[in-house]
């Protein structure tokens, strides 16, 4: 079994992979590569591959939806068919950035190009954590694929996967206080890498291995969601940065302004329908704050 299907003109596989097998906190993935031995070969097959961090530990229901992925590969794949062990490697179009969790990896192909009876992949039997792979085919180029209940499970099998990761790139830490106490449990977010962190018992919380860039950090107060700070920063290749955060006391920050506070909180699914109370799905959070920004962010329920 391989996570891409060539039977058919059309097929998309799913797996999600647990934290306790990539073994990683942070970081950011730049290429990854999967084991395979063909006895045929094949060439110029159009290919995407899509990522996604999730809290998802199987896919028992349905596939995770496409929209809530990001595409990190969109090009074309050879397989060589000689009865060998081989690697099918693909670097990323930009590096992923993996906060630490579950981790769902997708292929989708669309290519006329087929063929039977090509060998496989290989796969971890994993009984103790079953059915985290979900595959799908279609009868031409064209067929619609459905993610909620299409498809079939693997019961067992998990594809054997290599992650290349990025171990070396910039950081950024501080302390967050509250009327300059240590404030534990405040979320710290990184908005563009969709990266959240905690605060200990000392206010301390830490990202490692970010790619160089300019970031949204927002800190929301473990009291209340609508106690939140919004700060930009510009972090540069390898760079050390540290930023700290005093909510001050009565909703007044260290800078001596009003926290923004949040107006208004609406949901949508990914139809663009909107929902009054989320319960099972993807959907899309939008927050209307105090100083005029919005924010929107795709969650899972």
């Amino acid at each position: 079994y391989l996570p891409i299907g060539f039977v058919y003109p059309a097929t998309v596989a799913q797996t999600v992979y647990l934290q306790s097998e990539i073994e990683k906190g942070f970081c950011s993935i730049n290429r990854i590569a999967w084991p395979y031995n063909f006895n045929t070969g094949i060439s110029d097959v159009a290919v995407k591959v899509y990522m996604a961090n999730t809290d998802a530990s199987d896919l028992n229901n349905s596939f995770i939806d496409p929209q809530a992925m990001t595409l990190v590969y969109d090009g074309t794949v050879t397989m060589t068919g000689d009865n060998a062990l081989h690697y099918l490697e693909l670097p990323l179009s930009a590096p992923f950035f993996y906060t630490g969790g579950n981790l769902a990896v997708m292929t989708e192909k669309r290519d006329s190009k087929t063929m039977t009876r090509y060998g496989g992949g290989y796969v971890t039997n994993d009984k103790a954590n079953p059915n985290r792979t979900r595959s799908w085919d279609g009868q031409s180029v064209d067929a619609e694929f459905t993610p909620s209940g299409a498809g079939a499970l693997t019961t067992n099998a998990v594809p054997d996967l290599r992650l290349y990761a990025i171990t070396e790139g910039a950081s950024l830490a501080g302390t967050v206080t509250d009327n300059e106490q240590p404030l534990e449990g405040a979320s710290v977010l990184v908005k563009e890498l969709n990266a959240t962190v905690t605060t200990d018992a000392q206010g301390k919380y830490a990202f490692s291995y970010l790619p160089a860039g300019t970031y949204t950090v927002l800190f929301t107060h473990p009291t209340s969601a609508e106690l939140v700070h919004s700060q930009s920063v510009t972090i540069a290749e390898g760079e050390a940065l540290t930023v700290d955060y005093n909510f001050g006391t009565s909703g007044v920050d260290a800078l001596g302004g009003n926290v923004k506070q949040a107006l208004s909180v609406t949901y949508t699914d990914l139809s663009g329908r909107r929902v009054s109370q989320p319960t099972t799905g993807f959907y899309v959070k939008t927050v209307k704050y105090s100083d005029g920004t919005t924010t929107s962010t795709k969650e899972v329920k």
